[in-house]
């Protein structure tokens, strides 16, 4: 069996890591897994062909040539001799949706939603969203023989917007043993405990309620050292934010960086945090999970597939600065409960979202929408 993934570009992100993840077991249990990808950049596309996915450059122009990317993608799928075209994000599910509808390609088509895309807050509302919506739900209504979504909350998110069923939820892997295996955390003399926000610099990450949360520990005489592990758009706004609250001199911003130096990152810190507004899943909860790390976490979106309250974390509601203060405050005022926790959470993530168990998954979908 050949699936062929399409996917905007090979940029570091959470998508383009999920198939690093997820392709080389497809690999092992008998599938021979091809990328497409439309644009650069290609950061990871050195490391799926070091791991034997062989990936192709499709050299997408303008991205609502709809009709131009529905053939490129047939052309290649037809190259490949590929069973399946699997399609992840927006703009590769438009088009391998309309080349199916079109009756461009005979391959058995398939999207993966990732996000929370349309959940207020998401995309700047107006005519351009409501358009890409439009097409989104034409494209998968019409060209799609499957859909699968990497978290409940997706899965929910897009039934109720789209009005789609029959959305089959499979997890975003997470390689828990060779994740231990390469990370070296850092070397950090650490007077203080030492807290991580792995993520983007966007405003859904929450980054903004750790600086609220932490400066009102700061007050009470509690003092953490920070770490925002990730750059984007709202750095500016955030180093203005951070000074405001007096923790200038105990954060760091380490900016954009390869996926195994945030993994060394993690294993440094005390503490995970991850205040996100609206997750689709939340790898990189899931990640600091499978390096044994204690993980607080806003009770959103697909971070409540990814921990149990509790019982391999905390949850806190979103946006709230005080709660998450408080989680913070018990979990460093209570070692073995941190302990217990990073320790359950590990063999919970490796049970759950072991990239061979994700793959048989996603390789019996395959199988039902080829047989049906």
């Amino acid at each position: 069996m050949t699936p062929l993934h399409i996917i905007d570009t090979l940029g570091i992100g959470g998508a383009e890591q999920v198939l690093v993840n997820l392709l080389p077991a497809l690999a092992k249990q008998g599938a021979s897994p091809v990328v497409g990808v439309l644009r650069p950049p290609y950061d990871l596309q050195e490391t799926l062909e070091a791991r034997g996915i062989p990936v192709h450059r499709l050299a997408a122009q303008n991205k609502w040539r709809l009709s131009s990317g529905a053939r490129k993608i047939t052309a290649l799928a037809n190259e490949t001799n590929a069973h399946v075209i699997h399609a992840h994000l927006l703009f590769p599910s438009l088009y391998t949706g309309f080349a199916r509808s079109a009756g461009l390609s005979r391959a058995a088509t398939c999207v993966t939603f990732h996000n929370l895309a349309y959940r207020p807050g998401a995309n700047k509302p107006g005519p351009g969203l409501w358009l890409r919506k439009g097409l989104n739900r034409l494209a998968t209504l019409h060209g799609m023989d499957g859909i699968t979504a990497v978290s409940s909350a997706v899965a929910e998110h897009y039934g109720a917007v789209l009005g789609l069923k029959d959305i089959r939820v499979i997890p975003n892997p997470v390689p828990v043993v060779e994740i231990q295996k390469t990370t070296r955390p850092l070397t950090v003399e650490n007077p203080v405990p030492r807290i991580i926000l792995p993520g983007r610099l966007v405003h859904e990450k929450g980054h903004e309620v750790l600086v609220e949360a932490l400066g009102q520990l700061r007050e009470g005489g509690r003092i953490f050292d920070l770490v925002f592990a990730g750059e984007g758009p709202r750095r500016t706004a955030l180093e203005r934010l951070i000074a405001e609250a007096g923790l200038a001199d105990t954060t760091r911003i380490t900016g954009r960086m390869p996926h195994d130096q945030l993994m060394d990152e993690i294993a440094a810190a005390d503490l995970v945090v991850i205040p996100s507004l609206f997750e689709g899943f939340g790898l990189t909860a899931a990640e600091a999970l499978a390096l044994g790390k204690p993980v607080i976490a806003a009770e959103t979106g697909g971070l409540t597939d990814v921990i149990r309250d509790g019982e391999t974390g905390l949850m806190v509601p979103p946006g709230d600065a005080g709660a998450l203060a408080a989680a913070i405050r018990r979990l460093n005022g209570d070692p073995r409960l941190a302990t217990r926790l990073g320790a359950a959470g590990k063999a919970d993530v490796t049970s759950r979202f072991d990239p061979d168990h994700v793959a048989g998954q996603l390789i019996s979908f395959y199988e039902e929408m080829l047989g049906s």
